[in-house]
């Protein structure tokens, strides 16, 4: 989560927002790519937000639904 501060500035209080420090590599490359897509939004349109939220998402729920590692035996 960013951090607030309040300054003051020719009498009137304005908001500081620090961004929080970059995400980890979870080191699977789909997620990551994610994580850098959403770690993106500050500074962009408020209204470009939900799309990116909804990609990540849809992008998401496909690396956790793809299998990893050997397939189990059938049978």
């Amino acid at each position: 989560m960013s951090e607030e501060s309040l300054e003051e500035a020719d009498g009137v209080q304005q908001r500081r927002w620090s961004l929080p420090p970059a995400p980890e590599p979870t080191g699977v490359s789909a997620v990551d790519e994610v994580v850098a897509s959403v770690a993106g939004l500050p500074g962009t349109a408020l209204a470009e937000h939900v799309a990116v939220f909804e990609q990540a998402h849809a992008r998401l729920r496909r690396a956790l639904d793809e299998p990893s590692g050997p397939r189990p035996p059938v049978g």
